[in-house]
């Protein structure tokens, strides 16, 4: 229905209300009644004056399925499955090492980008894993990995809020094992809940984020809130992807109980990092140094 077609509905509407509370000897206040309808009306054009601006929706994803196996059981994240493996099961104890052969869809993924005009976007991006489910089938549950809105201030300046990933860590390594080898696995960022502000010019961009310091999974709120000191976060790179080179920094402070004595320590890094393709050939490299950064993200 169109906007002016139910405006003009509901014009009808009043005009019938009013005739009927007149023949019902007045069993309603019609003014009232009619003013309300005429805030409705209102508020319907307002509604349907945003409706009628097109929001541009965009699927994303991909389905990662397969078989995996190996001839010694690998670990993913400490569990001995082959949905993320991130390492080998140690010799020693008494703990099976034999191998395995699975058939998964686990790492897939789906997203959706719905573009609100020229200036506002907002992303929802899942996945399907779970580290403590072996070979699952219709046990696979749903995580969200990105949920942000990004509104561009002007041509140079974009905010972005919501989760997303770490600005500290800019680049993704050649893998189809995408979880495995960017969860906590070694890497120096993964995803934060963050408000970002990105600068970009001619051939140089900057950023600057402000973000909670790690996840809390429990019910209750706990040292990472209790902390209340966010990340503070800075990119800067020079020229344009898939070329590039960049430094980034990252600092914060966070609460520690050695022996139950609750201590503030500090988490710091710096990093490098470059892209670089010639041809057909890509080149990707990070370079970092930090303190305590494993605490984080």
């Amino acid at each position: 229905m169109t906007q002016r077609n139910f405006v003009q509905h509901l014009a009808l509407v009043a005009t019938a209300a009013t005739l009927v509370s007149a023949t019902a000897n007045a069993a309603i206040d019609v003014r009232n009644f009619v003013q309300h309808l005429a805030l409705v009306a209102t508020a319907a054009t307002l509604v349907s004056a945003t409706a009628n601006a097109a929001i541009d929706v965009k699927l994303t994803g991909f389905i990662k399925a397969g078989a995996v196996g190996s001839d010694r059981t690998v670990q993913s994240y400490g569990q001995a499955n082959y949905v993320a493996p991130t390492s080998a099961r140690p010799d020693g104890g008494t703990e099976n090492t034999d191998g395995g052969l699975t058939f998964q869809t686990a790492q897939s993924r789906f997203g959706i980008a719905a573009t609100i005009d020229e200036t506002t976007k907002g992303i929802f991006e899942f996945d399907f894993v779970d580290f403590t489910e072996a070979s699952p089938t219709l046990a696979q549950n749903p995580r969200v990995r990105i949920a942000k809105i990004e509104h561009r201030l002007n041509e140079k300046m974009l905010v972005q809020v919501g989760q997303d990933w770490d600005i500290f860590s800019p680049l993704n390594t050649f893998t189809y094992n995408y979880v495995g080898n960017t969860f906590q696995a070694g890497n120096s960022a993964f995803m934060r809940q963050q408000a970002v502000l990105v600068h970009t010019t001619e051939g140089f961009e900057q950023k600057v984020a402000l973000g909670l310091f790690n996840a809390n999974n429990a019910a209750a709120i706990g040292d990472v809130e209790r902390s209340a000191v966010p990340t503070l976060a800075y990119q800067a790179s020079w020229g344009t992807s898939p070329s590039r080179i960049g430094l980034s920094a990252i600092v914060s402070q966070f609460i520690v109980r050695p022996g139950g004595e609750r201590e503030n320590a500090m988490m710091y890094g710096a990093n490098f990092f470059t892209e670089q393709k010639w041809g057909s050939f890509d080149f990707r490299a990070e370079a970092y140094y930090g303190q305590n950064m494993a605490n984080s993200g």
